[in-house]
Formats: structure tokens, C-alpha cells, sequence
């Protein structure tokens, strides 16, 4: 089932977008390792991490080995992996066709020298991983930090448990390290200190004190609506939950839309973005090393405000995410006319002083942050139809129900 959607003239309301999925999967690992004796208050309603709470009460099972899928859900299957190695059980880790693409072999090598004994069950480097009992000693152990902050992070997590904790070299160009200082937030939130001095991690070994804990607003899911605000000519919307002050690396939307006429304010509930009039951007620079997850977003403001010389960069991980994320933009984005002129590793640049009105199929490659991007662009078509409403379920189960208490019209329909 797709979903047209329609103009809305003037984009106004208060919602709550959905509670950090990042902060809620990491949470639910320190929580399982505690023996569940905390108390989560406002868990992310998304599949990722509904996924994550099934697949650690599955792991209460007695079977001989216990068999878990986390689908597409990287962090899901990152954060298991190295968590089920201490478990003492034989288990089976797997997940979708996409995510059995995804590398998993910097983090199986960091924790087979740290005392694990798991083996690949198809192509080395990949998913499904038979995770054997053994003992993880911890110690030294260094890791690449250009593929992804959730090997980091996973290693993190679990390294109090470790019997000689753990001291991480982080080796090349650290990506996504926003990620990285939210994982060590949660951890001290949870009496474990970490160590970050120059491009070494340390953690001692320790338990977590476990306690009452509450999940604040996610701002990837924030981040959409100020591409709705941006691309609309007069727009007030408020979001409870959502803090300034946050340490998510996607709050840096906050700046990339102030380009593009939105004005973030902060309120005792959360914040208000509010538009008043057009904008013009000729020349837009953003590198999104510390927050790849919002440069679809951004994209689509600059394709949308018709932007001459767009130049994205730091988007060394995007194509190893649910799609290629790059190819994926790039292609859709071509539907507009917008000219890409470079596209390859960490660089995407495109002209979109060209947009035309396209009001067809936006397809979204299986990836959520794709529908929920390329949704406000809507306010420059008219209508514009986005594939698989349901994908947004990943993260942000009530999107399109969101979007309708703002005036703006979300359709089912089946082409």
C-alpha cells in the first residue's frame, strides 16, 4: 500500500515525535545486562526496537540453541552480537536479505581476540554468526572507526562485563562519533564511567547500577519536520519531547534549516519551528559525518528550495545502510531534474536550480528515512506519492497520522 499525499497551505499543530530510538536500544542492552531490573519509561514504539525487546525475552528461552532474526535493524543486530557472547548460550544471529549484506567483520574479529568463539554460517564477513558460549576476557582491541559507531558501540556497552574491561584504539577517520558520545551519555546514566582520551577508549569492569530511566524524543524523526516547515512558504509547528540541549547528533538540523527561513524556539514542552515567507539559498555546504541519518533531509530541502550548488559531504556510511542511500537519493531526485554532478563515496553534489514538478511514485528502496524525506516535498508538487506507507514503521510508526493533525492530507492508496 502506497500514500498520495496533498499540499497543506499552512502547516501548524503540536505533536510528540517518537522517543529515541538510539537511546532506547541502548538503554534495553544495559538494561538485559543488569537482569532487567530497571525501569524504561517512554521506549521507542518503533520496529527496531520492539524487535530488540522480543529478541532479548527470546533469549530467556531453554532451547539448545536459540535462534534470533533481527531483521533489517543494524543496531539490533550490532548490540546482540556482541551482548550474546556473554550469555553463556548457543545462539544463532541473523537478519534480513539487506542486513546479511551489511559488514559485520570488524566487530566478529574485535570479539574473537577478546575471547569469542563465533563462526560465520555463509560468507565471512557477514551474517548469520553462530555465537558460541566462551569466556570474554576483554583487555586491548582495536578497531577501524570509518565503517560504523555501532561496532564501537556495541563493544562499549557491554565492556563492564568484560573480566578485564576493555581499551579501544580507534584507528582512520571516526564516523558518526555523535553516536559514540550517546552511547558512553547512557552508560554514565547508568553508573559506568568511559575514558576518551585522544583516539583511545577505556572502560574498567563493573556492573551498571540499575534504575528508573526515561527515553527522550528522538531528532531523527524531528528532523523531518523542519523540512516541512522549510519547504512550505508559512509554517508553526511545535514538538514535545524534543530538547535543545540534546546530545543526538541529528540536532544539528536545527542549523541547516535556519538557512532555509525556519526559526527554532525553545519552549517548556520542547520546541517550536516556525516559517514565515520564502527563502533563497544559491550555495548549501554540510558535512553530516556526526549525523548521516538527517543528509536525505537536507537533500531534499536543497533539491525542494532549488538550490544551484549543493555540496553533501561525510557520507561515508550511507551506502551501507537499509539501501544505498546515496545511489537511492540520486536516483529520485533525478525525477525533479535536479543535476547531480558528483556522486560517489563520501560526496554527493547536484544542482537543483532546474526542479521541476513531479507528482508520481517516489520510491523508497525498503528504507524509512527515504518515505519520511521525500514527503515534504509534497508543499512544492501539489501531490506526490510515496511507495510502502508501512515502511516508516522502522522508526516512526505514526508519521503519516502525524502529518494529517498538521492539515496535511495522507491518502492510502493501491497503484
Amino acid at each position: 500500500m502506497n500514500v498520495k499525499l496533498t499540499y497543506c497551505d499552512f502547516p501548524r499543530g503540536e505533536i510528540s515525535p517518537v522517543a529515541s530510538k538510539s537511546l532506547s536500544n541502548r538503554a534495553l542492552v544495559i538494561d538485559a545486562l543488569t537482569g532487567h531490573a530497571c525501569k524504561l519509561n517512554n521506549l521507542s514504539e518503533s520496529d527496531d526496537t520492539q524487535t530488540l525487546v522480543a529478541l532479548l525475552d527470546k533469549l530467556n528461552s531453554t532451547d539448545k540453541i536459540i535462534e534470533l532474526n533481527a531483521g533489517p535493524a543494524g543496531t539490533v543486530m550490532r548490540f546482540l552480537a556482541t551482548y550474546c557472547c556473554l550469555t553463556g548460550k548457543e545462539i544463532i544471529l541473523t537478519g534480513s536479505e539487506r542486513m546479511q549484506q551489511r559488514p559485520m567483520g570488524v566487530l566478529v574479529n574485535s570479539l574473537v581476540s577478546l575471547g569469542a568463539k563465533i563462526e560465520y554460517l555463509s560468507r565471512p564477513g557477514f551474517a548469520p554468526l553462530k555465537i558460541y558460549p566462551s569466556h570474554i576476557k576483554g583487555g586491548k582491541v582495536s578497531l577501524p572507526a570509518g565503517i560504523s559507531s555501532q561496532f564501537i558501540s556495541s563493544i562499549l556497552l557491554c565492556a563492564p562485563y568484560f573480566a578485564n574491561g576493555i581499551e579501544v584504539e580507534l584507528t582512520g577517520n571516526i564516523v558518526s562519533s555523535s553516536y559514540i558520545h550517546l552511547t558512553i551519555q547512557v552508560m554514565k546514566e547508568f553508573g559506568v564511567d568511559v575514558q576518551w582520551k585522544n583516539n583511545t577508549l577505556c572502560v574498567n569492569p563493573g556492573k551498571y547500577l540499575a534504575h528508573e530511566y526515561t527515553i527522550e524524543g528522538d531528532w531523527s524523526s524531528a528532523s523531518y519536520y523542519f523540512a516541512w516547515a522549510a519547504l512550505s512558504e508559512n509554517a508553526l509547528i511545535g514538538l514535545k519531547g524534543v530538547s535543545l540541549l540534546s546530545n543526538q547528533g541529528d540536532r544539528a538540523i536545527v542549523k541547516a534549516a535556519e538557512k532555509f527561513g525556519v526559526k527554532t524556539i525553545s519552549t517548556n514542552t520542547g520546541i517550536l519551528l516556525e516559517k514565515k515567507g520564502s527563502s533563497r539559498v544559491v550555495k548549501f555546504d554540510m558535512d553530516f559525518t556526526e549525523c548521516p541519518d538527517i543528509a536525505q533531509t537536507v537533500a531534499v530541502i536543497c533539491a525542494g528550495s532549488q538550490v544551484k550548488e549543493a555540496n553533501l559531504t561525510g557520507l561515508e556510511t550511507l551506502s551501507l545502510k537499509e539501501t544505498d542511500r546515496i545511489l537511492a537519493l540520486k536516483t529520485e531526485l533525478e525525477r525533479f531534474e535536479v543535476i547531480n554532478k558528483v556522486e560517489q563515496g563520501n560526496l554527493l553534489s547536484f544542482d537543483a536550480s532546474g526542479f521541476k514538478i513531479y507528482k508520481g511514485l517516489i520510491h523508497t528502496y525498503d528504507d524509512h528515512r527515504m518515505a519520511m524525506s521525500f514527503a515534504p516535498l509534497v508543499q512544492k508538487t501539489g501531490e506526490l506519492i510515496i511507495q510502502n506507507r508501512d515502511v516508516v514503521n522502522k522508526s516512526y510508526i505514526n508519521y503519516w497520522q502525524d502529518l494529517k493533525s498538521l492539515g496535511c492530507m495522507a491518502e492510502n492508496i493501491d497503484i
